[in-house]
């Protein structure tokens, strides 16, 4: 399975800093043939969870998920809402093509891989429950989201501790997307960051290339 997380920090009317959660996934049909089966298997009416926007069922004859239907979905999610992307992040396993394609159209985004052993997961996993635990994290009635969320759960070694899932049918896409984000979303009431230190180097790094363009034109007039 394929999930998309989006996470968007906000200042309620009472200050409050909070995180609104968002997903969409992508659902395959290979391994089980039919969206009955895979539904049965899941514990998670996707039928329902796609017709509320939150979800895509492949019509792939294959039942695989096509990459260019992932790709192009968050491309025009950010494009329709006019999202101000403050940094992509992905698991660094299996999205080279995906990484790749969207650095070509979109070189001025941010993009952060992010390794899945503890040492990177640690901070982000434990930020989530401490922003659960304090009532941060706000979002909507997507039984896809709150379906990972629920199977996911907590694996520790020396390095701090992760998500994981108890059965390999037990779906923690969403969940892992989530984390993922955290990342470098965790940061944003901060002036602390996760990115590379040669992007953190660039007094340029998040601008568009029109945007520095406009800063060497009004800093340097002849």
């Amino acid at each position: 399975d394929t999930a998309i997380a989006f996470v968007f920090p906000y200042t309620d009317d009472t200050g409050n800093q909070k995180y609104h959660l968002y997903q969409h996934s992508f659902i395959p049909l290979a391994k089980l043939g039919t969206i009955e089966a895979k539904e049965q298997r899941d514990g998670i009416n996707y039928r329902d969870v796609e017709s509320k926007g939150f979800a895509t069922i492949t019509r792939d004859r294959f039942g695989l998920i096509d990459e260019d239907e992932v790709f192009n979905f968050m491309l025009s999610f950010i494009e329709k809402y006019d999202l101000n992307v403050k940094a992509i992040l992905y698991d660094q396993w299996g999205t080279g093509t995906f990484i790749r394609r969207l650095d070509e159209v979109k070189n001025d985004y941010l993009i952060i891989p992010v390794r899945q052993g503890i040492k990177s997961l640690n901070e982000p996993t434990k930020f989530l429950q401490t922003a659960f635990i304090k009532s941060q994290i706000t979002m909507l009635d997507d039984s896809a989201m709150f379906g990972a969320l629920s199977n996911a759960v907590i694996v520790q070694d020396n390095n701090g501790i992760k998500i994981d899932k108890n059965t390999n049918s037990a779906k923690i896409d969403v969940a892992d997307a989530i984390v993922n984000a955290l990342f470098e979303g965790m940061f944003y009431f901060t002036s602390f960051t996760n990115a590379p230190d040669e992007k953190n180097k660039s007094p340029f790094a998040g601008m568009s290339e029109d945007q520095v363009n406009d800063y060497f034109m009004n800093e340097f007039k002849f």
